[in-house]
């Protein structure tokens, strides 16, 4: 491998798995969005996974974060990735190496596992169901984007967030993830408009045995 190699300054002293490497990288993603040579890092980590999920979640944050970068070491990078991810998804990724795509904040090929893009909630592999430990990721999530838009006065990007987060609450009955993000967004003086209302009413009124 020529574009992805190991960072050796991170020791095991400092992360002892590859997924505190993986959020040792996300971290200083999140910090630094841009700069590619985190991204590899990342990528790599997320090769050691037994899942493609990490390893998409991260090739979807370095396509958004170094979108300018793509056009030109794209697809030497997906080359070394190739054997791991699925031909539909790479194919999906190779679109935005060809100088006509950029990779929006809400994408269909982002994870749980992104941290600088947004899962869209309307994907056909979206699950109708979701675990306790999948609510809680997805809550951390919504509510670290929705709060950092917010810092920028993105409110166009809010508000398709939030539109697409209700979609998947009611899709999924998913009442904790929504519980989650209004606790963790009311700390921040959230302003709850009329589709939130709407949206937790249509939680409580629901049967409990419905809940995801």
């Amino acid at each position: 491998m020529t574009a992805l190699y190991f960072d050796t300054s991170v020791s095991s002293e400092k992360v002892s798995s590859e997924k505190q490497q993986f959020r040792y990288y996300s971290r200083q993603i999140l910090q630094r969005p841009s700069e590619l040579q985190y991204h590899k890092w990342r990528v790599q980590v997320a090769m050691s996974f037994v899942e493609n999920e990490p390893l998409q979640g991260a090739l979807a944050d370095m396509f958004y974060g170094c979108w300018y970068e793509m056009p030109i070491q794209g697809s030497s990078i997906l080359a070394e990735v190739a054997g791991r991810l699925p031909p539909h998804i790479r194919q999906a990724f190779e679109r935005y190496t060809k100088k006509q795509l950029y990779m929006k904040r809400i994408s269909e090929l982002a994870t749980r596992w992104s941290v600088l893009v947004v899962p869209s909630f309307n994907v056909a592999s979206h699950r109708l169901r979701t675990s306790s430990d999948d609510a809680r990721q997805l809550a951390t999530h919504i509510s670290n984007i929705l709060v950092e838009l917010q810092t920028e006065g993105a409110t166009e990007q809010i508000e398709k967030i939030e539109a697409e987060f209700f979609s998947h609450c009611i899709a999924c009955v998913d009442r904790i993830a929504f519980s989650l993000v209004w606790f963790r967004l009311a700390k921040h003086g959230w302003q709850f408009d009329e589709r939130w209302a709407r949206c937790r009413q249509y939680l409580e009124q629901l049967p409990s045995e419905n809940a995801g």
